[in-house]
């Protein structure tokens, strides 16, 4: 019986709960849990007074180990005879100039500096180096759950920044949310700003109140509908059927765009089987695009020519892919076609989170009418801000899945390695 109700009992194995009964166990185990916390504090209290006391030198011994490290690591970069010297090390291309002119400085004519080809070197020995425009640095943080981009290769950190912050702003919708959730950035910048990552995550949470605020004009959401505002654009509220349909455009677009960048990126290192399978791919998705556009009578998509562009696209998407991939993977790859026609459908999750957005903030500004101001108001508060801190978690977890499992996939080689220069460690 207690299987099928799911529950599983539990073997008491310590000899000092057997026999005992489940209020005897619940006691004792309170209290186990109670002497938990009175050893935590005790050996929080021991850390932090040893921190004060050797944290500085433990800091600065560490610091001494990584520059030890760092000169053990880098010396198979040397080679060097009676007469000569030779040193082989990796410098930002656009800084070249810079090095050669102090290397000419500081040895006054006994050192020079020749840079390779990159055809004298193999692309998987180059480490890259992210160079983002100012305005997108901060979004680097959110690729660093992959490896850096392979030399040469695409780096997608402005095009997940830019899509990342229109999907949050998207779901979140609502100027009031974001106006808080600014001010939570904000906090979090002035308690933990010194720390590189957090100042990251403070950017990037001003740009997700400021998209929150300009989609919450658009919706007309100030705090739901607590303030009877119209709205620039559509109350999504009131019209889930066009929310559904822009989010599924916005899933065309994304899910097409990585298609054309895995086949320019395919055809440029050339690996053109690769190529031709993400171009039949592509056919085949823009295929059944027009096959759904057409059922929809959307424009004239609904006309028996598209029907027949649609077919012919279909099939040269087929043969291409079975052309690249042979008769048996191919049979595969037209398949997973479909799976990319589910890629796209997966992006109806920006309407969907953002309709229980909106429900749940409407609920909270009907509790003062239904419970009385006493009561309502207090609990409207609390709902609200429960739903603001949904809406910081799982709009931003959905907005980085759409990219790195939707989008990323399609076009990134995580195959580089950091650029990380020989240097050494401060401590500030």
């Amino acid at each position: 019986v207690l299987s099928q109700e799911g529950i599983t009992p539990i073997d008491m194995r310590d000899e000092e709960y057997a026999g005992a009964t489940v209020g005897e166990v619940l006691s004792r185990i309170e209290s186990t849990i109670e002497k938990h916390k009175t050893d935590l504090n005790g050996l929080e209290s021991q850390l932090k007074k040893h921190s004060d006391s050797d944290g500085a030198s433990i800091v600065a011994a560490k610091s001494m180990l990584s520059d030890r490290l760092a000169r053990y690591r880098v010396q198979n970069q040397f080679a060097h005879s009676q007469m000569v010297t030779v040193v082989h090390a990796w410098t930002p291309s656009d800084r070249f100039s810079e090095l050669e002119a102090v290397i000419a400085k500081e040895f006054s004519g006994n050192a020079m500096v020749v840079e390779l080809g990159q055809e004298d070197v193999e692309d998987t020995e180059i480490p890259t180096l992210l160079d983002n425009p100012k305005i997108f640095k901060p979004f680097e943080v959110l690729l660093t759950l992959f490896r850096p981009p392979a030399y040469g290769t695409v780096d997608p950190t402005i095009m997940v920044a830019v899509s990342f912050i229109i999907f949050y702003g998207f779901i979140v919708g609502d100027a009031g949310y974001g106006l808080v959730i600014m001010g939570f950035a904000y906090l979090l910048g002035r308690k933990w700003g010194h720390i590189d990552a957090v100042r990251s995550a403070r950017t990037i949470g001003y740009y997700m109140g400021a998209s929150s605020i300009i989609f919450g004009v658009l919706y007309g959401e100030y705090f739901g509908d607590i303030f009877e505002i119209a709205p620039g654009w559509f109350h999504r509220g009131h019209d889930t059927m066009k929310l559904l349909i822009y989010s599924l455009y916005i899933g065309i677009f994304h899910v097409i765009l990585a298609l054309v960048l895995g086949i320019r990126e395919n055809f440029r290192h050339g690996h053109r089987a690769h190529a031709m399978e993400r171009l039949g791919m592509l056919m085949g998705l823009v295929a059944l695009i027009f096959v759904a556009f057409g059922h929809f009578d959307i424009w004239i998509f609904a006309s028996t020519g598209f029907r027949v562009i649609a077919g012919a696209l279909f099939i040269v998407g087929a043969i291409l892919i079975v052309s690249a991939l042979g008769l048996v993977m191919g049979a595969v790859g037209i398949v997973e076609i479909m799976s990319l026609g589910g890629n796209v459908i997966s992006y109806a999750r920006l309407m969907a989170l953002g309709v229980a957005a909106v429900a749940i903030a409407d609920i909270a500004n009907q509790l003062p009418g239904q419970v009385g101001p006493w009561i309502g108001v207090p609990a409207a508060i609390f709902v609200h801000l429960l739903n603001i801190l949904l809406s910081m978690a799982s709009p931003t977890i959905h907005s980085l899945r759409l990219n790195f499992v939707e989008f990323m996939p399609k076009f990134y080689a995580p195959e580089g390695k950091g650029f990380t220069p020989f240097k050494k460690e401060t401590v500030s």
